[in-house]
């Protein structure tokens, strides 16, 4: 479990209330969208000192699976997809609402058959976590399900 400092929690307080104002003018896509840049921008950079979405990301900072270390190559993968970290950030209302989320804030670098795993790990599981999941689950049930070893996660 990461730990962030206080000043994260108020950013990402800032950043759910600027994003619920801007529903006035987004859809939920779009909204989705910048939350997306945010999180794997900023947040990303705090928890593994790489960010995600930029083309200078050193992916030797990023947590890999065992087979993607062999195969040296892979996509970044969210264990948690961005509309359920999305979703919980608009619950959230306490401290440890939002430090919940970015807890289930992960990301791994998987390779394509990994990857084609996870989304055929049960029905939707491309947007969903498992029946059940709420914030503050394991962040992995999906690689779970999907019959990743997340022990071997590094």
């Amino acid at each position: 479990m990461t730990e962030i400092n206080g000043s994260m929690i108020e950013t990402l307080r800032g950043l759910r209330d600027y994003l619920a104002a801007g529903r006035a003018f987004f859809n939920r896509s779009d909204t989705i969208v910048h939350f997306r840049n945010w999180i794997d921008r900023d947040l990303a950079g705090h928890k593994y000192g790489a960010v995600i979405w930029d083309a200078r990301t050193n992916w030797a900072d990023l947590p890999k699976t065992r087979a993607a270390r062999r195969a040296e190559t892979g996509t970044v993968e969210h264990a948690v997809p961005v509309n359920v970290l999305f979703d919980g950030l608009m619950a959230a209302q306490a401290d440890a609402d939002f430090q919940a989320v970015i807890n289930a804030y992960t990301v791994t670098i998987v390779t394509r058959d990994e990857d084609k795993a996870i989304n055929r790990a049960f029905h939707n599981a491309r947007r969903h976590m498992p029946p059940g999941w709420k914030i503050g689950d394991d962040p992995l049930a999906r690689y779970r399900l999907a019959g990743i070893n997340v022990e071997e996660i590094k």
